[in-house]
């Protein structure tokens, strides 16, 4: 009886522990804006002509709050420091910068 609640929790708490490394390890990464980028509210509404929530000048400061990975594209939710949250697509007009993997 024991042995099957161990199984149960490990089963339970190995994927939860898994998900929060991943979402710590995104969080690590930081973003330069080179040019104003809009932020849409998910990430269906990036493929078609939706009005975004609202524009990320070169000098605000955001975080990274997850990174999502598609075919030929990258996704990263971020958060503005009025607490704005929305999703960009990444590329020319950003940098991103890796955490050290140490």
């Amino acid at each position: 009886m024991n042995k099957k609640i161990l199984i149960g929790i490990l089963i339970i708490a190995i994927p939860i522990m898994l998900f929060a490394r991943d979402v710590h390890y995104d969080r690590q990464h930081k973003i330069i804006i080179k040019q104003t980028i809009p932020v849409y509210s998910s990430l269906e509404n990036m493929d078609q002509e939706v009005k975004p929530l609202f524009l990320i000048n070169p000098d605000q400061t955001i975080s990274v709050k997850r990174i999502r990975y598609g075919k030929s594209s990258m996704m990263i939710k971020i958060e503005d420091e009025k607490k704005n949250a929305g999703w960009i697509l990444y590329g020319d007009e950003m940098l991103l910068i890796k955490p050290n993997d140490s």
